[in-house]
């Protein structure tokens, strides 16, 4: 049997015209991200940092004022950082669940009777004509950070590195106060506490970091034209690996370790994901990875190892050529993540073990044969059900309305 002529860097070129179904083409990046699940995620997202925006406001409000001492800041403080703890966990995973954000709200609603009951109690700062400079540089910078939170310029973890920072500076002041007078290296000492705080604050708001409520613009676009290019060199790779398995240029043995090492490369996808953003340098280390498997397809394509059993296992060959090149299309169009995928793969990769363990004999029985149309059969309905989620890729999401 002739072989295929495969680019050395599978992806980069079209395969062999021996498939009738074409590749389909790539969605116009959004100006804007989202997707129904991304929305749900905004919009509760927005709840919790309005929420913790408030009560860092009135925080903010007391310490002003004086109404709210440096014990009870440090206390109301520590709080809060351990609620923007709790959210950076709850995003995780990328996605805020409805019983993370009941979590999160039970939280807030403690707070907000801790809050309360610390402006409407008889503890004031007596020595507030003293340190009235430090405790106004310090409401500055809870306001700053509420700021940061409500737009989205903080995400959880760097809100609660930043409400620790000003727990300890409150409980420095408290520190100082505790023998009724606050003395001139006290003062000293919390003001350099203060400086350095302000730098963390302007730092951390500025970067390229979002909450999910404010992700879009240039990073976003930056992340969804890395997911979409290394989304189609897999996509053009597994499509060359569907063709040599329908064609039989490709073993069963072959397609079993080419899939195994697609599913690597789809995991490696997820991990550069798991923040919401693809660096450069994750970006060169898939590409890197693609390059690899790209000369292991072409290799395999154009090795003289031919499926001699073709005629007996067409329609097994037929339907795993389906199924890969479905997950293929999902790759492309961005309706399967780097996780869903590299599951997906994995499975496919099975199929392929069954099959060449069914041929190591020389003839697959029809035991066999039912053994693996079960297995293909349940694969098929995970790629369906996989597909047909909420989960999408970085360069599929759109953004809807905050309905939810």
């Amino acid at each position: 049997m002739s072989k295929i002529t495969s680019s050395p860097i599978a992806g980069l070129v079209p395969g062999s015209s021996c498939v009738p179904t074409p590749s389909p083409s790539l969605p116009t990046i959004p100006t804007l991200p989202g997707g129904l699940k991304d929305a749900i995620n905004q919009k509760r997202s927005t709840e919790v940092a309005n929420t913790q925006a408030g009560q860092l406001e009135q925080i903010q409000r007391g310490v002003q004022n004086g109404t709210i001492s440096q014990q009870e800041a440090t206390t109301l403080l520590e709080q809060q950082a351990k609620i923007a703890e709790s959210i950076k966990a709850a995003q995780a995973d990328g996605f805020i669940s409805a019983s993370e954000r009941a979590g999160i709200q039970l939280q807030q609603l403690v707070a907000g009777f801790g809050v309360a009951q610390a402006s409407d109690s008889y503890e004031f700062d007596h020595l507030f004509s003293r340190d009235t400079d430090l405790s106004q540089r310090q409401a500055e910078q809870i306001g700053s950070i509420a700021q940061g939170v409500r737009s989205g310029s903080l995400t959880g973890g760097e809100a609660s590195s930043l409400l620790a920072g000003q727990a300890n500076i409150a409980r420095s002041l408290a520190n100082a106060q505790s023998d009724g007078h606050v003395s001139l290296g006290e003062m000293v000492n919390t003001y350099f506490q203060q400086e350095s705080a302000g730098q963390d604050i302007k730092r951390e708001k500025g970067d390229l970091e979002k909450a999910p409520h404010a992700r879009g613009g240039l990073r976003e676009l930056i992340n969804q034209k890395r997911s979409a290019q290394v989304a189609n060199a897999q996509a053009s790779q597994l499509e060359q690996i569907q063709r040599g398995v329908q064609d039989g240029t490709i073993s069963p043995q072959e397609a079993t370790k080419l899939l195994e090492q697609q599913a690597k490369i789809a995991e490696t996808v997820k991990a550069a994901q798991a923040d919401g953003f693809m660096s450069s340098s994750e970006r060169a280390a898939i590409s890197l990875q693609q390059l690899m498997a790209g000369l292991s397809v072409s290799k395999a394509a154009n090795s003289a190892e031919v499926d001699h059993l073709k005629a007996r296992n067409q329609p097994l060959d037929r339907a795993q050529a389906d199924q890969i090149g479905s997950i293929a299309q999902g790759i492309r169009s961005g309706s399967l993540t780097g996780g869903e995928s590299s599951a997906l793969l994995t499975g496919q990769a099975n199929i392929s073990r069954s099959v060449a363990d069914a041929q190591a004999d020389g003839s697959v029985s029809f035991p066999e044969v039912l053994k693996i149309e079960g297995q293909q059969h349940s694969a098929g309905q995970a790629i369906q059900s996989e597909k047909g989620d909420l989960e999408k890729a970085a360069h599929a999401r759109r953004r809807l309305p905050m309905f939810f």
